[in-house]
Parts: C-alpha cells; sequence; structure tokens
C-alpha cells in the first residue's frame, strides 16, 4: 500500500512522478501558469492526505497487536505484477515516450 501510495504522491523512483512531470510540463509549457499552481496546489493537499495515510499504516499505535497479512499466492502474484508496473516502465521510458508521440502524430496530427 505504501509503494503505491508513494506513486500516487510523485516521488520520482515510481511513474507516478513521470506522469505528474508530464502533465505540469505540458500545462506551464502552454503558458497556462495559473493551472500549474492550481495543479500543485492540489497535488500538495492529495499528499498531505496520502501521507496521512501512511502515518496510520506505519507509525501510529495499535498496529502493533494486528497479524500479518497472508495474501493467497495469485493475489501475491497480482500484488506483484502491479508494484512492477510501476517500476519497469521507468526503464523503458524511451520507447515508451516514443510510443506516446507517435500516438499523439496520428490522434492530433502533431
Amino acid at each position: 500500500m505504501a509503494f503505491f501510495l508513494l506513486s500516487l504522491v510523485g516521488i520520482p523512483p515510481f511513474v507516478g512522478f513521470l506522469g505528474k512531470l508530464y502533465v505540469f510540463g505540458a500545462v506551464i509549457e502552454r503558458g497556462m501558469g495559473l493551472y500549474a499552481l492550481i495543479g500543485a496546489a492540489n497535488a500538495a493537499v492529495a499528499a498531505y492526505y496520502y501521507f496521512r495515510i501512511l502515518k496510520v499504516m506505519t507509525i501510529d499505535e495499535g498496529n502493533e497487536d494486528r497479524p500479518a497479512l497472508d495474501l493467497a499466492p495469485a493475489d501475491q502474484a497480482w500484488l506483484v505484477a502491479f508494484a512492477l508496473a510501476n517500476v519497469l516502465p521507468l526503464f523503458f521510458w524511451g520507447h515508451i515516450d516514443s510510443w506516446a508521440r507517435g500516438a499523439l502524430v496520428l490522434y492530433a496530427g502533431r
């Protein structure tokens, strides 16, 4: 859960960071600085709530008595697949970026 929350916050080793980077970069490139500020404020508020969830999960008292979560092997496989999907695209970002730009050319003619 912490892994995915950090991706939603936009911490650099996760693909959530690149998503936010591209969105904010496109907004700033278009000269819409006010929207970039609104987006940054929204991201900061969201990060506050995501970090509160992380704090409750890891730091707050009351979690010591709970047993560890036992997942079925199929659920563990899904969890690993989603975790890899959050990190592996960073290693192939050049290919993904060129594919996305090619799709943009086909779709929007740019």
